[in-house]
């Protein structure tokens, strides 16, 4: 299985203004240039028809516009990811967005796809780690080892 981890993804009713075929600058709270905006980031139509053209099997949709945002639009985008992993079974993964200074409130954001209710510690990611790394796991060739709380298969 081919997986493409950084499908960039913006629900349309987040889009001001109808791109058409040109590139729009988003700028973000700051000012600063954030991306930019186009058709694609919302037709998941084309994703999916790019992605059988290149032979890719499922995609991680990301949003710049989910996150670093309140949180009312980071929990507009987590349900719209949702909905496209609904629309398009196996062909998207959506991931959690939240701004990362969000706060307390932000993190129960995040927490709300996380299976197990929890982020992951650093000794869990290393136990898996060594593990892989030992004489235990000498037949292990060719393997990703997902260690996500079960956020992958969610």
């Amino acid at each position: 299985m081919i997986v493409d981890f950084q499908h960039h993804f913006t629900p349309r009713e987040l889009i001001k203004e109808d791109p058409g075929d040109r590139l729009i600058l988003h700028y973000d709270a700051q000012g600063a240039p954030s991306y930019t905006i186009h058709k694609l980031l919302y037709d998941l139509d084309e994703h999916v028809r790019m992605m059988d053209e290149s032979g890719i099997d499922a995609a991680w949709l990301t949003s710049a516009q989910g996150m670093c945002a309140d949180l009312e639009t980071s929990r507009f985008v987590n349900d719209k990811a949702k909905k496209a992993e609904r629309d398009y079974p196996g062909r998207f993964i959506g991931a959690a967005h939240a701004h990362p200074h969000g706060g307390p409130e932000a993190m129960k954001e995040l927490l709300r796809e996380q299976p197990i209710g929890r982020v992951g510690r650093p000794e869990e990611v290393a136990a898996a780690v060594l593990w892989l790394c030992s004489a235990g796991a000498s037949f292990v060739i060719g393997h990703a080892l997902v260690v996500d709380g079960g956020f992958t298969v969610h």
